[in-house]
């Protein structure tokens, strides 16, 4: 019982807007079988990373019109990973490296406890805009 699709916007307050398109819905033929990407667009340009999964290509995409910006205005690279078995790849292995040498170093991981909370409130703010049709501030 989860829903096949999400669409949802969140504004920061200095008034960056991030737009979150969740789908679980793409055809199995779709290039490494998943839509996949994250990307930030600006007023001076484009970055775009693609993920891949064990040792599938990722690929770094950074476009601008901005002057000084070198070549076409665009540029892309792909590079590989060594391959990593398991759920994400070397990014869920990268993760789990981390906390356990967070654990083992006694020190903070990337990815703490308090980050998940912050996460977990999103979502909930999400499911409440729909259900309430309106805009829900989240409070730290």
């Amino acid at each position: 019982d989860i829903e096949d699709n999400s669409f949802a916007q969140i504004i920061f307050k200095k008034g960056v807007v991030a737009s979150l398109d969740i789908s679980y819905t793409v055809p199995e033929s779709f290039p490494h079988g998943r839509d996949l990407y994250i990307g930030i667009r600006g007023t001076r340009g484009v970055i775009s990373w693609s993920p891949g999964y064990e040792g599938q290509k990722d690929i770094l995409f950074v476009c601008s019109d901005e002057k000084g910006f070198a070549g076409s205005g665009k540029r892309e690279t792909a590079f590989e990973l060594d391959p990593a078995p398991g759920y994400s790849g070397y990014m869920g292995q990268a993760y789990v490296d981390d906390f356990a040498n967070a654990i083992l170093r006694n020190k903070k991981p990337l990815i703490t406890g308090e980050d998940g909370i912050a996460v977990l409130k999103i979502v909930e703010a999400i499911y409440k805009s729909d259900k309430e049709k309106r805009w829900i501030k989240v409070k730290k």
